[in-house]
């Protein structure tokens, strides 16, 4: 927790959201773990802070991970909304 208090209010706003909507720690978002449940609260923080113009690399520092990773991770939650968006107009 220590490493997020250093950015601004959207960034803390940001983790905060994510951790309350997926009942997750920022320990367990910046972990490896695979677990479905961890890796959509990643694509979902990563696309908020993308949304609020933090960039990508900056993203990778905050949880560990490389700004290729996050461009992945910000990509697959796009392609997902889309999918949920098309599913239910249909």
């Amino acid at each position: 927790m220590m490493k997020m208090i250093q950015h601004d209010k959207n960034v803390q706003q940001a983790f905060r959201y994510v951790s309350e909507t997926y009942r997750c720690t920022y320990d367990e978002i910046l972990s490896e773990c695979r677990e479905r449940r961890l890796s959509d609260a990643r694509k979902h923080l990563c696309y908020l802070l993308t949304s609020i113009g933090i960039s990508q690399s900056k993203i990778g520092k905050l949880i560990n991970r490389h700004r290729t990773a996050v461009l992945y991770l910000v990509k697959k939650y796009e392609d997902e909304q889309y999918i949920k968006r098309k599913i239910n107009n249909y």
